[in-house]
């Protein structure tokens, strides 16, 4: 059985690292559990599309909420949340290094990364700073609400990047303001010859169609290059791959994911900054294979797909994997991404949109019902409360 000095010890207090503390919690009876995150707030950043287009639609507790509160359920000595960032992870010694912590560093028996990924216009990166994700510094907030006032108060809008963020936010808006080229020009910079690369034609066509029937231009097979914002014209200008060049008041970046990696030894990370593992979701190193007492999981993994919907399977594993480390009972579980159906639900505003359930295309009707009437914020509570 496990003793009471099993130290586990979870960085990152998104739905992964969320779940897998209560998993453990719950499974395990004699255990320790530390959670580090920089901040004591949950997000539920799924529905940021729609309550960054504009402040009303959607009140903040719907979608932030209190990790401490979230595990007040738990003894103090069984549970213990930790705010710090985490600065350094020593594999041998088996500690985590924490920005705050004025004793000695948090030892570990097993250690759990889940720290997720952030965006470019997050971290303010050529993008007008709009948290899509939990900002890496400063109030979650105070961030929400201006990027709030910054699209009321433009009248034209660049947004580059046409996947499924990129699509939602410009669907928002446009319905939020409504489509009058006079309140709001919405243009979306696409670099591809449609919007929602890697899904399929029918999807695309429809996403494209509907974005368009809301007064959203779309500017196809053009990469935004560089964008800068020009303090004296107070306009952002946005240089495209071919060379054009577009003003607009606000521009935001809705392209790629930036793996929150700072603190994670280069051993465990691929040439993309990522952390690879094998099936049982260890964390391997390239040179010596799966590290046994490290687990990652979400999105500062090497999946591709980092969508909500994968991690549900992924903190089963990980925590049926951990309770037979520790208590040597169940079995060792595997992760197959493959076994999963492929689901991508992308409203366009709260009545319509598109998505794909496996290989069949959604329509606007089962788009609305499962998601766009609320970007699944009646059922955020329920991924983080164990």
């Amino acid at each position: 059985m496990a003793s009471t000095t099993s130290r586990v010890v979870v960085i990152g207090g998104s739905n992964a690292g969320i779940g897998v503390c209560h998993g453990l919690l719950q499974q395990i009876p004699d255990i320790s559990v530390t959670l580090v995150n920089p901040s004591k707030e949950y997000y539920f950043n799924l529905a940021a599309p729609r309550f960054l287009a504009k402040s009303g639609l959607l009140p903040s507790s719907k979608y932030i909420y209190s990790i401490t509160d979230v595990f007040s359920k738990y003894p103090c000595d069984r549970f213990r949340f930790l705010q710090g960032k985490a600065t350094a992870i020593d594999l041998k010694g088996q500690y985590v290094c924490v920005d705050n912590l004025t004793s000695s560093p948090l030892p570990y028996d097993y250690l759990v990364i889940a720290s997720g990924s952030t965006t470019p216009a997050a971290v303010g990166r050529e993008s007008f700073p709009a948290p899509f994700k939990v900002p890496l510094e400063g109030d979650l907030s105070a961030a929400i609400q201006r990027t709030q006032a910054a699209v009321d108060s433009a009248k034209t809008i660049i947004i580059g990047g046409a996947g499924p963020t990129g699509v939602e936010f410009a669907g928002e808006i446009a319905e939020a303001y409504g489509h009058d080229g006079a309140q709001k020009k919405i243009t979306l910079v696409s670099g591809t010859d449609t919007v929602l690369a890697g899904l399929t034609p029918g999807v695309q066509d429809a996403a494209a169609r509907l974005l368009r029937s809301k007064g959203v231009d779309l500017k196809t097979s053009s990469r935004v290059r560089k964008a800068e914002y020009n303090l004296k014209t107070k306009q952002w200008v946005v240089t495209l791959s071919a060379g054009e060049v577009l003003t607009a008041d606000l521009f935001i970046s809705a392209m790629g994911s930036v793996p929150n990696n700072d603190f994670i030894p280069q051993s465990l990370l691929n040439q993309e900054g990522w952390v690879d593992v094998d099936e049982h979701l260890r964390a391997k190193a390239p040179q010596r294979g799966a590290v046994p007492n490290v687990y990652a999981l979400g999105d500062i993994t090497s999946f591709t797909d980092r969508l909500l919907l994968r991690i549900k399977p992924q903190v089963k594993t990980v925590v049926a994997n951990l309770k037979k480390d520790l208590t040597g009972e169940g079995s060792v579980s595997v992760y197959r991404p493959g076994d999963q159906i492929r689901v991508m639900v992308i409203p366009v505003g709260r009545y319509t949109g598109t998505g794909l359930l496996g290989n069949w295309k959604m329509c606007g009707f089962m788009v609305s019902f499962f998601k766009g009437r609320d970007f699944l914020t009646s059922k955020a509570a329920s991924f983080i409360e164990g």
